[in-house]
């Protein structure tokens, strides 16, 4: 039996780079998939997915940083996969550039993403984890949200506050 045989894993950013890697990982261990990217690349990521490993998945487009579309996709996962075990937040996105020439909408669309997306998409498999009284967040974060890195603030302030958020969800739901 494989490790993770009848969990259902849930990724956001799941269409490409590490959160493709981790869903391979989790198909390879015998998880069903519920993926999510804010491009159209998911429903063929899960799709390739499936039929690689012979394991149930599906893939949508979806906005992490809306939260009604992190409550859609966690219901989907519930609906269509018949629940949510593991949730994996990595997607991610940075605009660099040095602290005096970021723009509002720079720093808004990093922390949006990064640490709202994060936080609406927990809250949306909490729901469903609560219930069950079981499951697992995995949040994906970066050394530079513990050492910073110049041209970085937004990215250093989502990545750092991602690692505050993982510390207060594990004390409330440990």
């Amino acid at each position: 039996m494989k490790r993770l045989e009848g969990k259902i894993a849930a990724v956001t950013g799941g269409s490409q780079g590490i959160g493709l890697a981790v869903a391979r990982e989790f198909a390879a261990q015998g998880a069903n998939l519920a993926l999510c990217s804010v491009d159209d690349l998911a429903p063929k990521a899960a799709q390739d997915l499936a039929a690689e490993f012979g394991v149930k998945a599906f893939g949508v487009k979806t906005n992490v940083s809306v939260p009604a579309d992190c409550d859609a996709f966690a219901e989907r996962a519930l609906s269509e996969l018949g629940g949510l075990d593991i949730l994996v937040n990595n997607a991610g996105v940075a605009r660099d550039n040095l602290a005096v020439r970021l723009s509002e909408e720079q720093w808004d669309l990093v922390l949006d993403v990064n640490l709202k997306g994060a936080f609406f998409m927990s809250k949306a498999a909490l729901k469903h984890m609560m219930r069950n009284r079981s499951g697992r967040i995995i949040n994906l974060s970066s050394v530079v949200g513990q050492m910073a890195n110049g041209g970085q603030a937004n990215y250093s302030a989502s990545k750092s506050g991602l690692l505050g958020l993982t510390k207060s969800l594990a004390r409330e739901f440990a």
